[in-house]
């Protein structure tokens, strides 16, 4: 995300978050449905041929150690990666938020009353949209994989507050001159005032 005009920015990040909610999701169903179908079938599969003599314990050993060890880690394992992705572009966007092009007096007073308006009613499309993919597809289809990724579940259930609060953040950022070299030159400069003293 590297854009000088601030609304784009902000567009890309409401974007990003619909499209990694909907990543999210994807990567779970799929998980569920390797998990549950595919490799579960092969376990019994595997099962069956070891008490009937045609299969090495070792292989059904194996699929168990697989499905016991490694498999349970991909919910988590998508659960933090996409906490890393958020946390980077969230930082990203804050970054691009004080680079931007600043926004005049008026362009700031249109973007709090027009552009939020429009902004809520988008994020609110998106929180239902949210709410039911998460009650309706992760809740009743997949309710183990709420509990295992809490990251992901904690944003869904903050979804508005947390956009709002980051978007607010971009726009200060954007507005507010903070020049910290000028700030830490007068600092330093009010220190060595008081050593000489």
């Amino acid at each position: 995300m590297s854009s000088n005009n601030f609304y784009s920015n902000v567009w890309l990040m409401a974007s990003l978050c619909f499209v990694s909610s909907i990543a999210v999701g994807i990567g779970l169903i799929t998980y569920a449905v390797f998990n549950d179908y595919v490799f579960y079938e092969l376990g019994q599969v595997s099962a069956d041929l070891v008490t009937q003599g045609l299969m090495s314990a070792l292989f059904y050993n194996f699929i168990e150690g697989l499905q016991g060890n490694i498999l349970v880690l991909i919910p988590s394992t998508i659960d933090w990666l996409w906490l890393i992705i958020f946390v980077s572009f969230v930082w990203s966007f804050l970054q691009n938020s004080y680079v931007a092009k600043r926004e005049t007096y008026y362009s700031f007073l249109k973007f709090t009353t027009f552009s939020i308006m429009i902004v809520l009613f988008g994020m609110s499309l998106f929180t239902t949209l949210s709410t039911w993919f998460n009650t309706e597809i992760i809740g009743k289809l997949l309710p183990n994989l709420t509990y295992a990724t809490p990251f992901f579940s904690l944003y869904l259930e903050n979804l508005a507050l947390v956009n709002i609060v980051i978007i607010g953040l971009g726009a200060i950022l954007n507005f507010v001159d903070l020049d910290l070299t000028r700030f830490k030159f007068r600092k330093d400069a009010d220190k060595q005032t008081v050593e000489i003293n």
